[in-house]
């Protein structure tokens, strides 16, 4: 599953890549060697969004 995580506020494109399953809500990932908190998910057909805020 493709999926793009991207902040809200401000609105910004951070990193698009392939995962196994869906992120979890309150989930830490690690991009761009910086660790975000997975605040939102929206599911889109095969791909999915996920709003991230730097922890």
């Amino acid at each position: 599953m493709k999926v793009t995580c991207c902040q809200n506020r401000p609105k910004r494109f951070i990193l698009e890549r392939d995962e196994p399953e869906l992120p979890m809500i309150g989930d830490f990932v690690d991009l761009e060697g910086a660790r975000y908190l997975i605040r939102r998910v929206e599911r889109v057909a095969r791909e999915a969004l996920a709003y991230v805020v730097r922890d």
